[in-house]
């Protein structure tokens, strides 16, 4: 079980970054190998951790997996990291989506002054 497979980053200012997670749970009786887990590339999107193929989750074992927005521009970014394990749920892609906005800028004091 994945908890969300759709993660919002939100908005973020061009040169900042947002890091977000999720979480795997295995709710089963039985151990769950990861047959797949390609994790995303570009968009902004990289991770953090890797959840490695072979990986066994045991019964009532929770892994965390970090994923860093860093926006490539102004505007939409989005990115997929798909994840299947020897189990009956099939493919989970979890949809990372974010904005790259224009950064904010404060006016220095004396730039208040002049006009």
């Amino acid at each position: 079980m994945i908890s969300d497979e759709d993660v919002e980053f939100g908005q973020a200012a061009a040169g900042t970054t947002i890091t977000s997670r999720f979480i795997i749970s295995n709710t089963g009786d039985t151990a769950v190998r990861v047959t797949k887990s390609k994790p995303p590339v570009g968009g902004g999107f990289t991770a953090l951790d890797a959840l490695d193929e072979g990986t066994v989750i045991a019964p009532g074992e929770v892994v965390h997996r970090t994923v860093r927005y860093t926006p490539t521009g102004i505007g939409p970014d989005a990115g997929t990291w798909q994840i299947t394990g020897n189990d009956s749920t099939g493919l989970h892609a979890i949809a990372l989506t974010g904005a790259g906005s224009v950064p904010w800028a404060r006016s220095s004091p004396s730039a208040r002054e002049a006009s």
